[in-house]
């Protein structure tokens, strides 16, 4: 059996809820478009569309005018004078839309207390082409690509400081996003730096970027935040680090379980003085890079395996027995590699009071690194940052995107919820499970 082919019908004038004078006045401009094969791009870039929807634009403040006036145009000279405000002309501004340029007048008032939405004062840029122009910034493209991009697929003209006025429009969602309240409780934090090159007035430097990432509860991953030092301000001291936790705990936090991080100076101390119940564990991700930062290449497949049957053993023992064998092996060949798991080893130890899933939370590289080769991306396009502040800003927007995709806990996060009650008893709290959740 053949199927009936569906036939489609053309919308009646009601359905597309256009008056007839404007189908009549579109029909001779889509027939001149058709025969001169213009692009869908090119019609409304063409000047009797631009004009269509800038005027549309005018109507539209005119009535927001009238709104604000109390009167409408026309009106007897009495009602202006009663309201007290008046018109007071027209200015003129050209809009850059996904459209193209489009010119417009904008009416004024006698008070200059009159502020357009639909246009705001100043704005001239439509979100479309902001959003676009943020997300491209975001990506680490450079802001004399995004120049170019923008004026080939726009065909607008954009001037040197557009990029830097549109990335400065979110810096107080930034500010806000970096000063969130965060949850009280929190089972593993671990704490990292990136390095960028920031130039200052004796010239270019490399400045530590700490960000903190961990589990929360439901085991589902949270960016807590990230914190440069000053200029002139150490960075690895124990008083920039008292301000970092004094600044998680102003954002709502109460306890930490165990916060991994490499022996940053002035770190542990620090720990200890703003959260004493707080295990201090040294990051395995930093060991790892660190032993490894004078392997060759060829050898670092081989030399990773031995190195991983240390942190991975059942045991301390069995750690201790994996440390013995990765010196005989490579002492002569890799001094560094064993130095750094040697003196490392002793401040390991706590892994081992930990079940295997929660010792395997704190061991795992994976979170830390996929979120800085993220970041990474965007950073090694440029050679350096005019200043603290535009670095921050670009990590941040891209911080910002990546915690939006954290959505879901993982998918061992039962089994290390109960070590962790074991562990840690009556400092956990009670929660819904997510399988029990409404939202779930």
């Amino acid at each position: 059996m053949t199927k009936k082919r569906r036939g489609g019908r053309r919308r009646t004038a009601d359905e597309r809820m256009l008056p007839e004078a404007l189908e009549e006045l579109l029909r001779p401009m889509a027939r001149e478009a058709a025969r001169e094969q213009m692009t869908l791009g090119q019609v409304v870039s063409s000047s009797p569309m631009s004009e269509l929807l800038g005027r549309f634009v005018e109507l539209m403040l005119e009535a927001e005018q009238e709104h604000h006036l109390g009167y409408g145009r026309g009106e007897r000279e009495s009602e202006a004078l009663r309201f007290g405000n008046r018109r007071n002309g027209y200015g003129s501004k050209v809009l850059k839309t996904q459209f193209g340029e489009v010119p417009i007048s904008v009416p004024r008032d006698r008070e200059g207390s009159f502020l357009p939405r639909v246009v705001p004062k100043h704005g001239q840029l439509s979100e479309t082409i902001a959003g676009q122009i943020l997300s491209l910034y975001t990506s680490g493209m450079s802001q004399r690509d995004i120049h170019r991009h923008v004026e080939e697929l726009y065909n607008i003209e954009v001037d040197d400081g557009l990029v830097s006025r549109v990335v400065a429009r979110v810096e107080p969602e930034l500010i806000a996003w970096r000063n969130r309240p965060l949850e009280a409780v929190w089972p593993c934090i671990f704490v990292d730096a990136l390095y960028v090159n920031t130039r200052h007035e004796s010239g270019v430097e490399r400045t530590a970027v700490y960000t903190a990432v961990g589990y929360n509860c439901e085991g589902i991953r949270q960016i807590l935040g990230v914190w440069m030092a000053g200029e002139g301000q150490k960075s690895e001291s124990a008083s920039f680090w008292h301000q970092v936790l004094l600044d998680l705990k102003r954002r709502g936090v109460e306890d930490i379980f165990i916060l991994c991080a490499d022996g940053l100076s002035g770190m542990e101390q620090a720990v200890a003085t703003n959260f004493p119940q707080t295990r201090f564990q040294r990051c395995v991700v930093h060991l790892i890079r660190n032993s490894m930062r004078y392997v060759p290449s060829k050898l670092r497949q081989e030399a990773s395996a031995d190195v991983r049957a240390i942190y991975q053993a059942v045991s301390f023992e069995a750690a201790k027995f994996a440390l013995q064998q990765l010196q005989e092996k490579w002492r002569r060949k890799e001094p560094h590699l064993c130095d750094v798991w040697k003196n490392a080893l002793p401040h390991l130890e706590n892994l081992w009071t930990y079940g295997y899933a929660l010792r395997r939370l704190v061991y795992t590289t994976n979170m830390v690194e996929n979120l800085h080769r993220q970041i990474r991306k965007v950073t090694k396009t440029k050679s350096s940052f005019p200043n603290h502040d535009s670095a921050l800003r670009l990590i941040t927007l891209k911080l910002r995107e990546i915690h939006d995709g954290f959505k879901l806990p993982r998918s061992d996060w039962a089994a290390i919820r109960s070590e962790l009650e074991l562990t840690f008893q009556d400092r956990v709290p009670n929660y819904v499970p997510w399988e029990g959740r409404a939202d779930s």
